[in-house]
């Protein structure tokens, strides 16, 4: 394969890895000249169990640790997702998309019983220009639950920054289904 770069020529027998800043490879161009991403950085965390209340998840405003993560990784480089914690580091620097999806249920239907669900990135809550971009469920709700919560952000990450659900609860009546949390991100460049 040869690529021209201006007056300058760059041959392999090989795929051309890309690899910003010298660390994981993040796509690739091959000899006929077809480009993939299959290396880029990726998740995917899902939850594990029953009902979680806001107190078995550390209290309000705190980082969703305690959920039973069960994590699938894409590429060499994405291994920044640290069940334990609960958090994604960056492999590397760039724009990262996040996305995170669960089922909230009220066991009153008063107005204190509400979520704001939201990330926090290197457990900030404010990384929108000082803003805390949120979604709120559940307040005053009538039906006991709030099926299909999700919140979604694409953000600049350096490496090694982090990325966590951060998610302030007004009271600890209400609660979380681990079977269906999902939380997940990708590299975007």
């Amino acid at each position: 394969m040869t690529i021209e770069i201006g007056s300058n020529y760059l041959q392999s027998n090989t795929n051309l890895d890309i690899n910003p800043e010298g660390t994981a490879v993040v796509s690739y161009l091959t000899n006929g000249l077809r480009s993939g991403n299959n290396k880029v950085p990726a998740f995917m965390a899902t939850g594990n169990g029953g009902w979680y209340y806001r107190d078995q998840l550390g209290g309000s405003d705190t980082e969703w640790a305690n959920i039973g993560w069960q994590v699938s990784q894409q590429s060499p480089g994405s291994y920044g997702f640290n069940a334990s914690q609960g958090r994604y580091y960056a492999p590397i620097s760039g724009r990262y998309y996040f996305y995170a999806s669960s089922y909230f249920y009220c066991n009153t239907n008063s107005t204190n019983c509400y979520m704001h669900f939201m990330f926090g990135l290197n457990g900030n809550r404010a990384f929108n220009n000082g803003r805390q971009p949120y979604s709120i469920y559940a307040h005053g709700t009538p039906y006991n639950h709030s099926d299909g919560i999700v919140h979604s952000t694409n953000v600049y990450l350096a490496q090694g920054q982090y990325m966590s659900l951060k998610t302030p609860w007004a009271s600890n009546n209400s609660r979380v289904h681990g079977n269906y949390t999902l939380f997940c991100g990708c590299f975007l460049g």
